[in-house]
């Protein structure tokens, strides 16, 4: 007899991808125009934050605290989720 392991490590993957969906689609309807765009570029495209910051024409501090805040924002949506897309 085989020693249960914990959940399936595809099942944790979807259940991963249905909270990350559930968290952008409520981070869409939180940010602004410019925040999506900011997003994009740093969390979807991985662009380095000073070229970021270069092209959006802000400085580097200001793109940091905008970070800070959406890390923040997403932070408290996550935890708003209901309990079966949470982890």
């Amino acid at each position: 007899m085989e020693a249960h392991l914990g959940p399936d490590p595809a099942a944790r993957m979807l259940e991963s991808r249905e909270l990350l969906r559930s968290l952008l689609v409520r981070l869409r309807a939180e940010l602004t125009e410019r925040g999506l765009l900011l997003f994009h570029q740093i969390y979807i495209e991985e662009r380095p934050i000073a070229e970021v910051a270069a092209e959006f024409g802000m400085t580097r501090q200001a793109i940091d605290a905008w970070n800070n805040r959406t890390r923040n924002l997403a932070r408290r949506l996550a935890a708003d989720l209901p309990a079966e897309v949470r982890p």
